[in-house]
C-alpha cells in the first residue's frame, strides 16, 4: 500500500527524502511512518541507519529476473548492465460529486470522465518516445466511490521507467503541461529515481563466474528497481545477478523459482565474490 521503494537501502545511504514516509496513496490506510510506529519503531531515528559509502568495496545482489527473457531464451544467468530509472507521480482531478440518478449529463462535472483521456494518452506518449520505455497508470481511486454518486475526485498514479533520464523527463513534462492546462488538476511527485549503470568490472566478473560454472549467461538491463540502485547512486561499484523465474511472475503468490535455478545463482554469486576478493 506504500509508495516508497527500496526504503531500507536508501535509508542506509541517506537518500530518503524528508517526509517521504508520511505519504500514502490509499485513502484510509496508514502511512509507512504510521506502520513503523505501530511496530514500535521511531521514524525520526531512520538517520541512525546511515552508512558511509566508503565502507563498501563493492555491492552484489542476486535476484530473480522478474521478467520472462531468461526463461524464454533458456538462459541460466543474467549479468545486469543497468537498472531502470523510475519516475512516479500522484495525479488528482477535482470534479463535483452529484447524485447519479438526478443529475443530467450536461450538468455533471465528473472527475473520472475528466481524467480518463490521460489513461490512453500515456501509452501513446511513451511509445512515441522510446520502444524500450514503459508507462503505467497503476492505481485509480474515485471519491466518494459510491455506485449512485458521480465521482467528485479521481486520484491515480502515473509511473514511467526508462534507462534514460531524458526520456522520463520528457514524459514528466508532457504530464505536467497536460495537467497545467486543465482546471482542478494537480500533480505530486512521489519518486524520481534515475537509471543506474552497473560497474563494468562486476559485470565481467559475473560473466566469468557463470562461464566457470558452465552456465549460459547474457548481459541484460533490469526493468525493475533494486536496492543495488541505492548503493550505486552513492558511488559504490555495483553488480547484479539474475536467475530465471517461472513465466516472469513476481510480487505474486504465483512467483516461483526452481531449486536448481537458485543453486546456479548462489554458485555464481559465490564465485564472483571470491574472485573480486582475490583481486583486492
Amino acid at each position: 500500500a506504500h509508495n516508497a521503494g527500496t526504503v531500507g537501502s536508501r535509508a542506509m545511504m541517506g537518500d530518503l527524502a524528508e517526509g517521504e514516509l508520511e505519504k500514502s496513496v490509499k485513502q484510509g490506510r496508514p502511512t509507512f511512518a504510521e506502520d513503523l510506529r505501530k511496530a514500535g519503531k521511531d521514524p525520526a531515528r531512520i538517520g541512525a541507519a546511515r552508512r558511509d559509502p566508503a565502507e563498501f568495496a563493492w555491492y552484489l545482489e542476486l535476484h530473480i529476473e522478474q521478467g520472462a527473457r531468461l526463461e524464454s531464451q533458456q538462459i541460466q544467468i543474467g549479468a545486469v548492465t543497468a537498472i531502470v530509472g523510475i519516475y512516479r507521480y500522484l495525479v488528482s482531478v477535482e470534479g463535483e460529486p452529484a447524485h447519479a440518478g438526478t443529475t443530467p449529463m450536461a450538468l455533471r462535472k465528473d472527475a473520472l470522465v475528466g481524467a480518463a483521456p490521460l489513461f490512453g494518452l500515456l501509452p501513446e506518449w511513451v511509445k512515441a518516445r522510446d520502444a524500450e520505455m514503459v508507462g503505467t497508470v497503476g492505481q485509480v481511486e474515485l471519491f466518494p466511490g459510491a455506485t449512485n454518486v458521480v465521482p467528485g475526485r479521481c486520484r491515480f498514479t502515473v509511473e514511467v521507467r526508462s534507462q534514460r533520464t531524458e526520456d522520463m523527463v520528457h514524459i514528466r513534462d508532457l504530464l505536467k503541461a497536460y495537467a497545467g492546462g486543465r482546471e482542478g488538476w494537480r500533480v505530486e511527485t512521489i519518486l524520481e529515481k534515475e537509471g543506474t549503470p552497473c560497474a563494468e568490472p562486476l559485470i565481467r566478473a559475473v560473466e566469468e563466474a557463470a562461464d566457470a560454472e558452465g552456465l549460459s549467461c547474457i548481459r541484460m538491463p533490469s526493468g525493475a528497481g533494486h536496492d543495488a540502485q541505492s548503493l550505486a547512486a552513492a558511488g559504490v561499484p555495483t553488480g547484479m545477478i539474475f536467475v530465471p523465474c517461472r513465466r516472469g511472475v513476481s510480487h505474486s503468490p504465483e512467483e516461483r523459482i526452481e531449486p536448481a535455478q537458485a543453486a546456479h545463482g548462489c554458485q555464481v554469486l559465490l564465485r564472483t565474490v571470491l574472485a573480486l576478493a582475490a583481486r583486492g
